[in-house]
């Protein structure tokens, strides 16, 4: 039959103290990194919504740009066709 001793001596304190210690080191630790991470997550929030911003700025870029391509490029026919019709003119008028 087995004897158990059910004393406690100084070696089983210091085993369950260290035992609490680093688990509390341990959980000290682990919260300490998430609110850092809690932090630099809420960092990178701010700058994406910062990059969104730039990037609905860009869009609206490019479509005033389309915008303007297209309207140079109407006006640019138009002058074309005045160009045509001034000829026209001036040739007739030469004969």
């Amino acid at each position: 039959m087995i004897n158990f001793d059910w004393g406690i001596s100084l070696g089983n304190f210091l085993t369950i103290a260290s035992f609490l210690v680093g688990g509390l080191s341990f959980v000290w630790t682990l919260k300490s990194q998430i609110d850092s991470l809690s932090g630099r997550t809420s960092a990178m929030e701010t700058e994406l919504k910062k990059l969104v911003e730039v990037l609905i700025h860009q869009g609206r870029q490019d479509e005033r740009l389309n915008s303007f391509d297209t309207r140079t490029a109407a006006i640019s026919q138009r002058v074309n066709d005045l160009e045509r019709r001034f000829n026209r003119v001036k040739d007739d008028d030469d004969d």
